[in-house]
């Protein structure tokens, strides 16, 4: 599975770019992990910042199939019908099992409809592996983690990453004590013009005790599970740090810089 594809967020007036980092920044990777082909991609929203880079995957993995939550970009679409790759709509269901992993679609909601796409289109998700899970959020901001509170949802993870990039939109106190993460991953540019991440968000997870990885600082994050032990690593660190013990490993990517 590999979530969101990057890309550059512009406002106002847009310049064109030779960068597609679906093309130049994740499939290189993928393929130097010596992936050729996924199973499910996901577009977790339609903000370039995590759906620009997805038509390359489309074309370069073909995956089996393109999830995708509310107001999807047309031309993601379009690509997709054009490869003839199924489209499933996520919305919030129950836990199903997929590859020795449970997956629990948390957000958004049955019956979610907004005329302007937005962050709280986002497609969330918990991934379960053995003792381990994972909350991953995309862009979900603080209406729907508070649908998620009065839901009275499972929501709790090992490792969190962090919605809206670090920002004061997402990542609500009552939020952050129901999921609890020991790990938090911010996916932030270096000196991002948006100030991301949020001093008081940097300041709840602190006096959680959270540890907390960014990529503006650490590089390349990656978070490995057999199911017992967790792996943490960083282009930053020296060497990596097992906790628990285990045998299989369940892995996830996720791009998205800003």
């Amino acid at each position: 599975m590999v979530i969101d594809g990057g890309g550059l967020l512009q406002y106002g007036r847009k310049r064109k770019s030779n960068l597609d980092s679906g093309e130049d920044v994740v499939s290189p990777y993928l393929w130097s992990r010596g992936i050729r082909r996924i199973d499910l991609l996901v577009a977790t929203h339609a903000h370039e910042d995590h759906s620009g880079g997805i038509g390359a995957l489309l074309e370069n993995f073909r995956p089996r199939e393109l999830w995708v939550g509310a107001n999807p970009l047309d031309r993601v679409l379009e690509r997709a019908a054009r490869l003839h790759i199924p489209v499933v709509e996520k919305r919030a269901a129950a836990p199903y099992s997929l590859s020795g992993a449970v997956i629990e679609i948390l957000s958004p909601p049955v019956g979610y409809v907004n005329p302007k796409p937005g962050n709280n289109d986002s497609l969330a998700l918990r991934i379960v592996y053995g003792s381990h899970a994972f909350l991953l959020t995309g862009d979900m901001e603080r209406p729907m983690e508070s649908r998620l509170l009065l839901d009275a949802r499972t929501i709790h993870a090992d490792v969190l990453k962090v919605g809206h990039h670090g920002s004061k939109t997402s990542s609500t106190q009552p939020f952050l004590d129901a999921v609890g993460p020991s790990v938090a991953i911010v996916s932030d540019g270096f000196e991002n013009s948006f100030g991301h991440p949020h001093p008081d968000v940097m300041k709840r997870l602190a006096e959680r005790h959270t540890a907390v990885l960014r990529t503006d600082l650490d590089g390349l994050v990656t978070v490995r599970t057999d199911g017992r032990r967790l792996w943490v690593d960083t282009m930053r660190w020296r060497g990596e740090s097992a906790w628990w013990r285990g045998e299989r490993s369940f892995n996830w990517t996720m791009a998205s810089g800003w």
